[in-house]
């Protein structure tokens, strides 16, 4: 009798999954057919991106003089004055909200992911807070231009990893328009 009621359940189970229809042969000859967009994830993420609508995948455009010459080089660090009051770094450790924000944005390009976050240290200030504003880009953001010294080394290194680092700029220029 419980080798029966066994028999019977298996045979409801494998009836609901619409197996008794072909439905596990239609579902795996999808499954297929999905792996015949590409052989590498590159190429299956491309054949996904033919179908989705518009920009969605699109990188964000280009700012500043990147975006009069399309061929003009990235910059690899862009300075610029927030007009927002925002929460903001200290370099020290602190955060504090402040009208006089400066962003720090970095090409991601020269910033490879690493298993620990970055840390940007200009000159003896180090802020550890970053977010993606735009697709390729890290912003930190100091809480206000006095805080980025006229000619100090930028790098990057990753948690407190100073041996391993990345020298963004030798003498970090801090333009006019952001030090008013």
């Amino acid at each position: 009798m419980l080798r029966c009621a066994l028999v019977m359940a298996s045979v409801v189970l494998w009836s609901s999954c619409g197996a008794g229809e072909g439905g596990a042969r239609a579902a795996l000859e999808e499954g297929e057919r999905e792996d015949e967009a590409g052989t590498s994830r590159p190429e299956r993420e491309a054949a996904r991106s033919d179908s989705l609508p518009g920009e969605a995948l699109a990188p964000s455009a280009p700012v500043g003089p990147a975006a009069a010459d399309p061929a003009a080089p990235t910059p690899v660090i862009v300075l610029s004055r927030l007009a927002e009051p925002t929460d903001a770094e200290d370099g020290e450790g602190g955060t504090t909200r402040s009208d006089r924000a400066v962003a720090i944005d970095l090409d991601a390009l020269r910033v490879p992911p690493r298993a620990l976050d970055p840390v940007l240290v200009v000159g003896r200030r180090r802020f550890v807070h970053y977010h993606h504003p735009r697709v390729g880009t890290l912003r930190f953001v100091a809480a206000g231009p006095e805080l980025l010294e006229e000619g100090a080394e930028a790098s990057v290194q990753f948690g407190d990893d100073e041996t391993d680092r990345i020298v963004l700029s030798d003498a970090l220029h801090v333009p006019a328009e952001v030090r008013r």
